[in-house]
């Protein structure tokens, strides 16, 4: 498994949409700040999309926006229509009433969220973006992602049985190629981007979520590397952010939240599968990392 997947194994996706709803214009919608990573996917028309901070961004058929942190945010025809609450006009169209019907120039959207654990402590979520687009032109250049995007289009019109379901899986893969589609156009500006691709530090980052039990250290990272010690330790701060040994914690940290989840093994097999020699040290490096120990966080989730 590559470094990619395996972050993709633990960050607990689900994924929910909204709608699929054609808006006449004039229309708009404000979006509050939100703990789901919210999406907007452009059927046919145009659009407008406000972040606090950000110059707005405009949107045609094809495109998609993705915002990683749940960022607030105003969709609108233009910057001069009114907005109503998003939460009121997703009831609204979920129980039969569109508050933007009309014969004048259409807008259809999808839209919906991703959820995921916010509290990774991983640099792939800390570096994502408040917003991440991806255009038409760009996606119809790779075929998987024009095959899965028009996937969720029919699903969306027919609405035959288990279309909800459907949709909601084939978005999850969707939301995988479009953070891959942004790692690699963003490798260039972004370092640990970067590293996922790095002939070294590629080949250690692998070792690492291959096998987090073993008894890593600077010196045999650095071999996996094929680098000296003090070069090895350099290049992976710069580029990862973190000391190799502190990243490895947070990768162990990372799995034994998988584990404790998906699994009922005791806390002591979960210390050891994880790179642990004893519970009591387990327990000491979860709850730094994860601010609340492995039994508490089990019975929380």
């Amino acid at each position: 498994m590559d470094v990619l997947s395996s972050i993709f194994s633990v960050i607990r996706l689900s994924s929910t949409i909204y709608f699929r709803s054609d808006f006449s214009t004039p229309w708009g919608m404000k979006a509050a700040e939100s703990n789901f990573s919210q999406f907007h996917m452009v059927a046919s028309g145009q659009c407008i999309v406000r972040i606090t901070g950000e110059e707005p961004i405009e949107l045609n058929a094809g495109d998609i926006i993705l915002l990683p942190h749940g960022a607030g945010h105003i969709i609108s025809d233009s910057s001069h229509s009114n907005v109503l609450d998003g939460m009121k006009v997703v009831q609204s169209i979920q129980s039969g009433n569109s508050p933007f019907s009309g014969n004048s120039s259409i807008t259809n959207l999808i839209c919906g969220h991703f959820q995921f654990d916010k509290s990774l402590v991983h640099p792939f979520i800390q570096t994502l973006p408040k917003a991440i687009i991806i255009k038409d032109i760009e996606h119809r250049e790779k075929a998987w992602f024009e095959t899965v995007y028009n996937l969720i289009l029919n699903e969306s019109l027919e609405a035959l049985p288990g279309s909800n379901i459907i949709m909601t899986r084939l978005a999850e893969v969707m939301l995988m190629h479009i953070l891959r589609t942004y790692i690699l156009r963003e490798q260039v500006n972004n370092p640990f981007y970067a590293a996922l691709t790095d002939n070294q530090l590629s080949q250690s980052l692998t070792k690492i979520h291959l096998n987090p039990a073993y008894a890593w250290s600077l010196v045999s990272l650095a071999k996996e590397a094929g680098m000296s010690r003090t070069l090895f330790a350099n290049k992976f701060r710069t580029m990862i952010g973190a000391t190799p040994m502190e990243y490895v914690a947070q990768w162990r940290i990372l799995k034994a939240k998988e584990l404790l989840l998906k699994t009922k093994e005791p806390i002591s097999k979960i210390a050891e599968q994880v790179g642990y020699s004893s519970e009591a040290s387990f327990n000491r490096a979860f709850k730094r990392l994860a601010k609340a120990t492995p039994l508490v966080f089990r019975k929380s989730a």
